[in-house]
């Protein structure tokens, strides 16, 4: 178990695909006390600037997970040695960092729990954010919601787990400007009893979607 704890919370080791030793920097915080939360429950500042760290990429094979040292399936070797794996991780079009989320999506998509890539691609389109590249965003906002959309039929328990809820589907169909989809999966929900705070999230993002607005927004 020490033996676990140790590689889980390393920030130096070799790369569970090719052996070749790397050296990180510390993975920081998702969240900090005090902080708020964007619609897409990005945190606020600092902790949404240490999102550089959430991702390592191994040198020389191009592994990219939170930690590339822990043992990976037959699966994640065959997909990193792809050739989709490969035009992904060099692709011109997305900044180096998002294309680096978008490879861990791509491995980690071979797992059970399609949250996880879920939240790879999210963080992806968080990383465009920062550029102002809304149309690649856009596309990683889809990722996301395909897999988000998945967890919650195929896997509901882990979807709850991974804090997957209609009103974040919602909110990424309404950040790629598909209104019409964000009303019909909110008047649907807003027919059964809800928390308050479900509730008010829904209807909140109906407005914006009445709007047309495409923009970020916070739970204040």
């Amino acid at each position: 178990m020490k033996d676990l704890m140790k590689v889980l919370f390393s920030n130096s080791g070799r790369c569970a695909i090719c052996r070749t030793p790397s050296e990180w920097p510390p993975i920081g915080p998702t969240y900090q006390d005090g902080e708020t939360f964007d619609l897409d429950l990005r945190s606020s500042e600092p902790s949404r600037f240490f999102i550089n760290t959430w991702v390592r990429c191994c040198p020389k094979c191009g592994y990219c997970q939170l930690n590339i040292f822990l043992p990976v399936t037959p699966a994640i070797k065959r997909v990193v040695a792809s050739e989709e794996y490969a035009k992904q991780l060099h692709d011109p079009n997305f900044p180096e960092l998002a294309n680096k989320f978008l490879c861990s999506a791509l491995a980690t998509a071979t797992l059970r729990d399609p949250c996880i890539p879920g939240w790879d691609s999210l963080r992806a389109a968080w990383v465009c954010d920062d550029l102002q590249l809304r149309d690649k965003a856009c596309e990683c906002r889809l990722k996301a919601y395909a897999f988000f959309e998945e967890a919650m039929v195929e896997t509901p328990i882990l979807a709850m787990k991974g804090l997957v809820s209609d009103w974040l589907l919602c909110d990424l169909l309404r950040r790629t400007g598909q209104f019409d989809k964000v009303r019909q999966i909110a008047e649907i929900d807003l027919l059964r009893p809800l928390p308050a705070m479900v509730e008010s999230l829904l209807r909140y993002q109906v407005i914006l979607a009445g709007n047309e607005d495409v923009g970020c927004h916070t739970f204040e």
